[in-house]
C-alpha cells in the first residue's frame, strides 16, 4: 500500500511526506534488511527537512544513529543523536529530547 501511496505522490507530482518512508524503513527493519531501511530512513530525513518539518527530522535522526548503533559505527551513531538533539531542543520537543538522550 505504502508502494502505490508513493506511485501517487509521483504521479501527481506531490513529495510524499517523510512518515511514508519511515514507514518503508521500519518495515525492511522488520524483515531484517538494514541497507533497505537505511536508504529509507535518510529519505526520510530529506523528506522532512525539505518539507521543514524539524519533528519528524529529529525523529529520522534518532532513527539513523539505532541503525547506526546496531552496525557497530558508534561515532556516526552518536553524530546522529547529536544532531537529533539539536534540532528537537531547537523545537522544545522535550519527549523527542528524552527519548534521544535514553538512546
Amino acid at each position: 500500500m505504502l508502494g502505490q501511496a508513493l506511485a501517487i505522490y509521483r504521479e501527481e507530482g506531490i513529495p510524499p511526506d517523510g512518515s511514508v518512508y519511515n514507514s518503508l524503513a521500519n518495515i525492511a527493519v522488520y524483515k531484517s534488511n538494514l541497507r533497505e531501511a537505511e536508504d529509507n530512513y535518510r529519505l526520510s530525513l530529506e523528506t522532512y527537512e525539505m518539507q521543514e518539518h524539524p519533528a519528524g527530522a529529529g525523529i529520522a535522526l534518532s532513527n539513523l544513529a539505532w541503525l547506526a548503533q546496531e552496525e557497530g559505527r558508534f561515532d556516526e551513531s552518536l553524530e546522529y543523536l547529536k544532531s537529533s538533539l539539536d534540532v528537537l531542543r531547537s523545537i522544545d520537543d522535550r519527549v523527542g529530547i528524552l527519548r534521544s538522550l535514553i538512546r
